[in-house]
């Protein structure tokens, strides 16, 4: 009687597994499509800014930077992540492969009035999670206090 059991309790969860929904078809494509080198269109770069919001939500994000982690503050965490609610001035930075990983970067101009040395953040996505995975910031004048930051969504 309890090999029956197994039996039944097996073919259910095998259902339960098969009735799962399929991943959107436009969504699997979209990640196909920013695999490839090709540059994004402006639409392409606003619906990745929108995936990226979206897949981090309400998410803890964490810091890390020579080893230290440390839990975004609001104001850390509008900094970093505010491209994604307004790319309307972004652009895309160019394409990032680490092995079977790749990122691509959405990249703003930060430079402060009357600077006399341009800012500019890059927040790098993965398109497979479509989480941010690093933060960079980086200046006109080589070495200049650039910095980067490896970033964690929990």
């Amino acid at each position: 009687m309890s090999f029956a059991r197994s039996v039944v309790v097996l073919v259910a969860v095998g259902l339960l597994a098969a009735c799962r929904p399929a991943e959107d078809p436009a969504r699997v494509a979209f990640r196909a499509r920013l695999k490839q080198d090709a540059r994004l269109t402006p639409d392409e770069l606003r619906r990745l800014a929108a995936e990226a919001a979206q897949a981090v939500g309400e998410k803890a994000l964490k810091v890390s930077k020579g080893g230290v982690v440390h839990v975004a503050d609001k104001e850390q965490r509008l900094s970093i992540l505010g491209v994604l609610a307004d790319p309307g001035d972004a652009y895309e930075a160019d394409v990032r492969r680490d092995g079977a990983i790749v990122l691509r970067g959405i990249a703003s101009n930060i430079t402060p009035a009357l600077a006399e040395i341009d800012t500019v953040q890059t927040l790098w996505i993965d398109v497979d999670t479509f989480l941010p995975r690093r933060y960079e910031v980086t200046h006109s004048v080589p070495g200049f206090d650039d910095s980067s930051y490896d970033l964690i969504v929990e």
